[in-house]
């Protein structure tokens, strides 16, 4: 991948207590971490709430991005005047792409490519889509989110049905 250290189920303490972390979105703080502190240099203090990852599915939704755009809803750090800073898409292929934007830069300064399992991509589409827009959550940081949550067959067959409107 990028290099970073793997540490699935780590435990971490929120608003709720703590709590093991479901092992994709695990996977997915994984990368940022790495982005952020190995492979961009960010300065975290630079970035809203400390480098925080925010699920930004508002526009149109998880379901809708995956079924039209083939990725999911973008993952983002921000700087604090609201512009990205890291950016990962993950496509309905395994494709990950990851956009890295100098401060005050609307224009992506370095562009990455990695791959992941289609399973893990489509995994993580339904967890997202199952975690925010299942309850009505939108463009909020993922820590904010059920991020223990574990998939059930009714989260896949929800993901699946095309005529599924947020409950």
């Amino acid at each position: 991948m990028f290099g970073f250290k793997k540490k699935n189920n780590q435990n971490i303490n929120n608003q709720d207590g703590n709590y093991k972390i479901n092992k994709n979105i695990q996977f997915v703080i994984n990368v940022f971490n790495d982005l952020i502190d190995n492979q961009f240099k960010c300065r975290r203090k630079d970035l809203v709430d400390n480098g925080a990852i925010f699920y930004f599915n508002s526009q149109n939704g998880t379901k809708f991005d995956w079924e039209n755009n083939d990725h999911i809803s973008t993952l983002a750090t921000i700087y604090p005047n609201g512009t990205e800073a890291v950016k990962v898409l993950i496509y309905k292929d395994g494709l990950m792409q990851v956009y890295y934007y100098k401060k005050g830069s609307k224009q992506p300064d370095a562009t990455l490519n990695s791959q992941v399992s289609i399973e893990t991509a489509k995994t993580i589409a339904i967890l997202l889509f199952s975690i925010s827009d299942r309850k009505g959550l939108f463009d909020k940081r993922l820590e904010k989110l059920d991020i223990s949550y574990e998939i059930t067959e009714d989260d896949i067959n929800k993901f699946e049905d095309e005529d599924f409107i947020a409950d």
